[in-house]
């Protein structure tokens, strides 16, 4: 039904932020577990909803984490992907707000 995915993409819009700076403490305070757990998420997310580059991005950075390593160029896409995702939402269910930070 086209009301409940638009729901869930409004859903995803309106947490973004919030896992994109819950992954980015994880990182930075080396819980990298907890950063892979909340990638994961994501990625399960993203899929259900059809998202396949962010998806591709995610699953990419998750496995970064995961080997351990610098992960900032995973994160640096995984952004990239995230915002363009985000804008093109913003498109598609009218009115969503986005940042570029």
């Amino acid at each position: 039904n086209r009301d409940i995915y638009l729901g869930w993409l409004r859903r995803f819009e309106a947490e973004a932020e919030t896992s994109l700076a819950a992954i980015m403490a994880a990182i930075e305070s080396g819980n990298l577990p907890a950063a892979a757990r909340l990638l994961h998420t994501v990625k399960g997310r993203v899929g259900m909803l059809g998202m396949s580059a962010l998806w591709e991005s995610t699953a990419a950075f998750e496995a970064a984490v995961k080997a351990g390593g610098d992960v900032l160029p995973w994160l640096d896409s995984f952004r990239h992907e995230l915002i363009r995702t985000r804008a093109a939402l913003a498109v598609l269910i009218g009115g969503a707000k986005f940042t570029a930070d």
